[in-house]
């Protein structure tokens, strides 16, 4: 059995580690920068950069022995991306065992405490993942700004710029929207919003700020905002949904715990309440939750079961405690 273990969660908003003992106590955590969807020489140094600053505060207690690696990383499924992540890793962890998934794995096991049931993440992308006790996995959603993300911040400010750029044509209703971007952006006139959009490298890290004033106009009831998180809702349920079908193709089972994460989440009622709406016309009785822990606490359960160790509810809970005193925000 390894002396210590790392978890990782490489996210699109930031990089995070955390280390701890067999016993499930963290001692040591470290941050970094985001770890996202681009490609090639820049996302490469991008993501070194962001696993150097999240490790290298856990070396000192790492020491030179065996230690186990669970990294949950966003975008894994890029070719290079994961040979890149265990390289990086092993650069200042030379004995490290290091296994890497995506990063809804960490983040479902994190906030399910390790029990089964159905994890939706909703942040700059979004996914749902369902787990069984037993550790098998199904995941829907989660192609990336391209191909999916419907609910999660992109899709939600995406939709809202276009809807914004319609009620100027006159193809849509007015909105609220439109003054609060011109506000936020700093722009004289609404016309100039699609060249702000298009001369950023980046459009997701341009886009993904605007979701939260989407939300702060759709609580004042402007219908184009309200429109736009029950479609949101909608897509959402319609993710965890088929995962869970995946997964359980006989039967999903009643009172399915369904834990909301992601920072999409804290936009509240406007999201919440068609996202439950929807879901409960597809599932038997979900129990939808908050998750129980923080997609780092998952990735450092995974690599305890990596090397065998189990999620007794002792062990769980340490990990639970000892990281809400090391993080501001043990949940996410």
């Amino acid at each position: 059995m390894a002396r210590v273990f790392v978890g990782i969660d490489a996210g699109g908003s930031g990089t995070r580690a955390a280390l701890a003992n067999a016993d499930g106590e963290v001692l040591q955590v470290g941050e970094g920068g985001p770890s996202n969807h681009l490609t090639g020489e820049a996302g490469r140094r991008r993501l070194q950069g962001a696993l150097a600053s999240a490790i290298e505060p856990l070396v000192p207690l790492a020491g030179d022995g065996e230690c186990v690696v669970h990294a949950g990383v966003t975008g894994v499924s890029i070719p290079g991306k994961r040979e890149g992540v265990i390289e990086s890793i092993r650069a200042l962890l030379p004995r490290a065992v290091v296994h890497v998934s995506h990063d809804a794995s960490a983040a479902v096991v994190g906030a399910l405490a390790g029990r089964e049931g159905i994890g939706v993440l909703a942040g700059t992308g979004a996914i749902a993942l369902a787990r069984t006790a037993d550790g098998r996995e199904a995941r829907a959603g989660g192609y990336g700004y391209l191909l999916s993300d419907e609910g999660a911040a992109f899709g939600i400010a995406q939709r809202a710029v276009a809807d914004v750029m319609r009620a100027v044509d006159g193809r849509g209703p007015a909105t609220r929207l439109t003054e609060l971007f011109c506000q936020h952006l700093g722009l004289d006139d609404v016309r100039h919003l699609p060249g702000w959009l298009y001369a950023a490298p980046d459009p997701v890290e341009r886009l993904c700020p605007l979701a939260p004033l989407v939300a702060v106009v759709a609580e004042q009831r402007d219908q184009v905002a309200l429109r736009i998180f029950e479609e949101a809702g909608a897509a959402l349920a319609e993710v965890a949904a088929a995962a869970a079908r995946l997964l359980w193709s006989g039967s999903v089972p009643h009172g399915l715990p369904v834990a909301t994460c992601g920072g999409v989440w804290k936009a509240g009622t406007v999201l919440r309440e068609p996202f439950e709406r929807a879901l409960r016309r597809q599932l038997p009785d979900p129990i939808i939750t908050s998750p129980a822990m923080s997609p780092i606490a998952g990735a450092l359960l995974l690599a305890m079961c990596a090397d065998g160790l189990t999620l007794e509810t002792e062990r769980v809970q340490r990990v639970r405690k000892s990281m809400r005193e090391h993080l501001d925000e043990p949940v996410l």
